[in-house]
């Protein structure tokens, strides 16, 4: 159907650490505060309760130190797994978060062949879609100060048939792609 034998160009994104690190923390503060406000608690009191019946001796000095007035023991245990999972459970979405993101970034080309175009995601599901230049309504350029201290910017492909647009996040030298893309829509306007 398309000529797949080579592409006259290919774009890749920029996968930028420093965002991605920020976002992904971004992200996790959410995650975990939304877990946190449910299940930190329930599971401290369950993981609390298997622990002080699983040992005998810490049950034995738990009730001792109750009986004598010293709470300081149950308190501990009581206020410290909640603030252990939580923590667990923050670095853990956000070690999550930022490889997600940095594998996506790393596997997403944008492929531009004679007569159309190819954008190809792969991280947990693969996405590929192709779209011919003569379906291309818009391409717009936007950069944002971050991205322009870095030589990066963002180029939207707006297609009319399907109310569609693609962004071509982070990629260099978005002012020459900008150009390119522009020149192979209006060659092939239909």
């Amino acid at each position: 159907m398309y000529n797949q034998l080579s592409p006259l160009f290919e774009v890749k994104p920029v996968f930028r650490p420093l965002q991605t690190l920020v976002f992904s923390l971004i992200i996790s503060i959410f995650i975990t505060m939304f877990f946190g406000s449910f299940l930190v608690p329930i599971l401290g009191i369950i993981v609390g309760a298997i622990i002080i019946e699983s040992s005998p001796g810490l049950k034995e000095s738990i009730a001792s130190a109750t009986d004598s007035g010293n709470t300081h023991t149950l308190a501990f245990i009581f206020s410290s797994l909640p603030i252990i999972v939580g923590m667990v459970l923050y670095f853990t979405v956000t070690l999550f978060v930022y490889r997600a993101l940095k594998q996506n970034k790393e596997k997403t080309v944008y492929s531009f062949f004679e007569d159309h175009m190819t954008y190809f995601e792969s991280y947990r599901k693969k996405i590929k879609t192709t779209i011919k230049y003569s379906s291309i309504s818009a391409v717009d350029y936007t950069c944002s100060p971050f991205q322009e201290r870095l030589g990066l910017g963002t180029v939207s492909i707006s297609t009319g048939v399907r109310s569609k647009t693609i962004n071509l996040f982070d990629i260099p030298n978005p002012d020459e792609i900008y150009q390119k893309i522009e020149e192979l829509t209006e060659t092939h306007y239909a």
